[in-house]
């Protein structure tokens, strides 16, 4: 199947001034893309910006792909100013995503403001296969999303750095309140690096299995120019294909 393709733009949907889903119809068969995999868009039919930019899978179906993306830049801002019914290069599904496990245990997913597009596909996964619990956290309540979808989850926690939805506290000071009271078999994060980062203390204080998906800034995607290295317990690792998600034991 092929990883490199050209996909219409059938759908748009802004949910924020600064986010928007966009959704694509490849013109080919394509593989499915696993869960924390990620895709290259390229912004423009121009070459600037000259590097495509890597948005992780939100949501698939046998014909569509749906990307959850923040307008924060140049990249972005040309993404979400293209047309429907306009081709978007496309490659992908690359790099390794969360690997998904049956569980009787319970099992806690972390995702720090943007970095639900990355566990959303998972937790659609882990339903009905481990006692999931997503802690769900961001600086205000506006951006928090998907909250509807996500209620028929075992347990939610919202919280926010102001309070203004769920506890007032950040998604790492939750997750320490649920392993010191009811410790996890497995955890897995995606956020924001200084989260990512407080996660894995955690997992490590108290030896909880995690995986964590981490974001860098790619040019090729495929590990050939090493521009996303990322240095673990094992050297210098390439984000783009041995990541984006990594285990704890590797970090």
């Amino acid at each position: 199947m092929n990883r490199k393709f050209s996909a219409k733009l059938i759908e748009k949907r802004w949910l924020s001034p600064e986010h928007f889903l966009l959704r694509l119809r490849p013109e080919v068969e394509t593989p499915e893309a696993l869960p924390g995999q990620f895709y290259l868009l390229k912004a423009s039919k121009t070459f600037d910006p000259l590097l495509r930019r890597p948005f992780s899978i939100f949501r698939q179906d046998k014909e569509t792909l749906e990307f959850f993306i923040h307008k924060k830049g140049k990249g972005t801002t040309l993404l979400s100013e293209i047309p429907l019914g306009e081709e978007v290069q496309c490659i992908g599904p690359l790099g390794r995503g969360y690997p998904v496990k049956m569980l009787k245990e319970n099992t806690v997913v972390v995702a720090g403001g943007m970095g639900i597009a990355s566990v959303y596909p998972l937790l659609e996964a882990l339903k009905g296969k481990t006692a999931l619990t997503l802690i769900y956290g961001a600086r205000t309540k506006k951006q928090l999303f998907f909250l509807d979808d996500l209620r028929d989850l075992d347990e939610l926690i919202l919280c926010t750095d102001d309070g203004s939805l769920g506890k007032r506290a950040t998604t790492v000071e939750v997750l320490g309140e649920i392993i010191k009271t009811r410790p996890p078999r497995r955890v897995y994060a995606c956020g924001p690096e200084i989260m990512n980062r407080e996660v894995l203390k955690l997992l490590k204080e108290f030896s909880i299995e995690g995986y964590i998906s981490f974001e860098e800034r790619m040019a090729c995607g495929v590990g050939a120019c090493l521009g996303c290295v990322k240095e673990t317990s094992k050297g210098m690792k390439r984000v783009c294909t041995e990541g984006p998600v990594f285990s704890s034991v590797e970090l």
